[in-house]
């Protein structure tokens, strides 16, 4: 019973975050406010059952500055259970995270070579890419990016990578399209946006150096 609850709590911790990432409209001091809590509770109640511990640390990823601790919590799933896809593949980002950007490509793309087909198989995709992003491996990642929105058509984030990662392989008609398509999804997305506002969750584009390069001109716009 208590690592069904664990479950509850660490999926709807992940899915706030989710929703803080994609930009939702929400009150964001209190939502961030119950993904601590909520985080918090299954850490009380998960013992180190590798699939509650492997969701807590790519949340926390998400929302802490101090990378460690994840990766720490990751390191516990693995051990718990390193058959664990989602662990492994938390491990990579978590890696990737705090700077060890070779070693989390290593264990991202073991995780995609077991081929493993399941419900999360476009999260996989959006994980490797980020860690490829990560590595300077940006074709790799326009690959992985390109699965995952095809795997999912709604799912905004590999759009966002996918624009840059597009526009600097030269496939200025593929960034473009992924464009108009952030454009249907998001209702406050616009190109100065992405372009201009540091806010805006692409740091990963940005630290790789893929962002500032770009200008309107390239969108024909």
């Amino acid at each position: 019973m208590l690592i069904q609850t664990a479950f509850i709590f660490a999926w709807r911790a992940f899915a706030l975050m989710a929703e803080l990432i994609e930009g939702a409209d929400s009150d964001r001091e209190a939502q961030l406010e119950e993904v601590q809590q909520l985080t918090a509770n299954t850490l009380q109640k998960s013992g180190d059952n590798a699939f509650a511990l492997a969701l807590v640390s790519l949340t926390r990823i998400m929302l802490d500055d101090d990378l460690n601790a994840p990766a720490e919590l990751a390191e516990r799933a693995i051990k718990s259970n390193e058959d664990n896809i989602f662990a492994r593949q938390t491990l990579a980002v978590a890696h990737s995270a705090v700077g060890d950007t070779e070693k989390a490509y290593l264990l991202s793309k073991a995780c995609q070579q077991s081929n493993i087909q399941d419900d999360f198989a476009h999260l996989w995709d959006l994980y490797h890419a980020l860690v490829c992003i990560s590595s300077g491996r940006f074709e790799e990642a326009r690959i992985a990016a390109t699965r995952a929105t095809n795997a999912a058509p709604n799912f905004i984030a590999p759009r966002r990578q996918l624009i840059a990662l597009c526009a600097n392989a030269g496939d200025l008609e593929g960034a473009r399209t992924h464009l108009n398509v952030m454009r249907s999804l998001e209702h406050d997305f616009s190109l100065d946006r992405y372009l201009n506002d540091f806010d805006y969750p692409v740091l990963t584009l940005r630290n790789a150096g893929l962002i500032t390069p770009l200008k309107r001109d390239d969108f024909g716009e």
